[in-house]
């Protein structure tokens, strides 16, 4: 399933696509600068392994402004920390 994110200097906030909800909507909520914008995909090896992983990538029109190189590996890192500290 495709996902919509926006990051800021606190973290990612990511949420279903297929909502009306657009990045200028989720980034008025946030109240933090935007850093990058896009969209993602969550990938998991097979149903039987623990590596997982996020792919972003493309722009997001209303802010008008574009995902970056580094996003997958950040979003990726952040979901994995903040999954160690609530395990």
């Amino acid at each position: 399933m495709q996902l919509k994110y926006i990051r800021t200097k606190s973290g990612f906030t990511i949420w279903p696509d297929m909502t009306l909800v657009w990045h200028k909507h989720m980034a008025q909520l946030v109240k933090e600068e935007v850093i990058s914008a896009g969209f993602c995909i969550f990938l998991q090896a097979s149903t039987h392994s623990d590596y997982a992983e996020f792919k972003c990538y493309g722009r997001s029109e209303s802010l008008n402004i574009s995902s970056r190189p580094e996003d997958s590996d950040m979003m990726t890192a952040f979901f994995e920390n903040r999954n160690e500290r609530t395990a």
